[in-house]
């Protein structure tokens, strides 16, 4: 799997092959970066001279070849080769994690603010911004960490609200019970379904 910094770098190739036609200086010269930091961010890893692109250059450089934001983070050459575009934040699955969201902060009285839901979460508050924002898609260990604030997992985020396949009850007393009485529940649940399967 490629690491961020080899999917910023082919990607980078691209900008200045499309946006630049492929001349280094005059992405350097839109930028206001001196030309051997471009040459510094295309070299090969290996190379003592290599330097990887930062979070900031990142935006920078999208900005400067008019890319949308995180364009420069997604791997399109595996799209492409895939046949399927990148997960847009704005899909409905976005969406829904950005209503949960939102739905679970009204909710806590004490995690009500991003600032809040970021230093609990150890993640930074434009992470939470963007998720609720619909601005970029988000890692799941970000994913995680933002849903384990409110004692929720993961997959909680992505269901929606009012989903009738999925039985709403509280998660965290559940995961509290001992073995026996969770396995009553799941034979009740079979039973009930059982009966209405005729």
């Amino acid at each position: 799997m490629k690491s961020i910094h080899e999917i910023r770098r082919e990607n980078l190739r691209t900008i200045i092959q499309k946006d630049f036609d492929g001349r280094q200086i005059r992405m350097a010269e839109a930028l206001g970066f001196q030309p051997n930091l471009i040459s510094r961010w295309m070299a090969s890893p290996e190379m003592a001279s290599a330097k990887n692109i930062g979070g900031a250059s990142a935006r920078k450089i999208e900005a400067a070849a008019r890319r949308p934001a995180f364009w420069l983070d997604t791997d399109h050459a595996m799209a492409i080769a895939t046949d399927v575009e990148p997960v847009d934040a704005n899909t409905e699955i976005g969406i829904i994690a950005a209503n949960n969201l939102t739905a679970w902060m009204q909710a806590n009285k004490e995690l009500r603010t991003q600032a809040a839901v970021a230093e609990k979460a150890e993640v930074g508050q434009s992470t939470i911004n963007r998720l609720l924002k619909r601005e970029a898609s988000i890692s799941i260990n970000n994913l995680a960490a933002i849903a384990a604030v409110f004692n929720r997992r993961a997959y909680e985020m992505l269901i929606p609200p009012h989903d009738e396949s999925v039985i709403q009850y509280d998660h965290s007393r559940y995961a509290a019970l001992p073995a026996e009485e969770k396995a009553k529940i799941k034979s009740f649940i079979d039973f009930v379904m059982s009966q209405n399967s005729k």
